[in-house]
């Protein structure tokens, strides 16, 4: 998707559900540029959740840098070799957001299952 030489335009899903959207009062701000921020999000929460799996917790750092840089090169390659792509630096933010959360979210699961198994293992007298 972040390399297509256009970005799809007119009707389709993603249309549709800014319709549905925009016709309940509390969505109705909710525009193109809101669910364009939200999938770059979500297209980059794989990228930190892999990190964290491949090189485990302390790796956050790795995570971020990873989904900044990917990010950039992803920007750069948009603005200059894609003539119908504009890069944007919101994008950068996004994305590596995603990144983030999706390291975040593996490390908390990770927390909360070691948790449990050591609650399970060791019970309180």
């Amino acid at each position: 998707m972040t390399l297509r030489p256009s970005v799809p335009t007119g009707g389709g899903l993603v249309q549709k559900v800014l319709d549905w959207l925009a016709a309940w009062p509390p969505t109705a701000g909710i525009g193109f540029p809101t669910w364009e921020f939200a999938a770059n999000v979500v297209l980059f929460t794989p990228l930190g959740a892999l990190v964290i799996l491949w090189l485990g917790p302390r790796h956050m750092s790795t995570a971020l840098a990873l989904g900044f840089a990917v990010s950039i090169a992803i920007e750069v390659i948009q603005g200059t070799w894609l003539a119908g792509r504009v890069s944007d630096p919101r994008d950068i933010v996004s994305n590596s957001t995603g990144a983030v959360l999706g390291a975040l979210a593996v490390t908390a699961i990770r927390w909360r299952t070691r948790r449990q198994v050591t609650a399970d293992t060791y019970p309180s007298p």
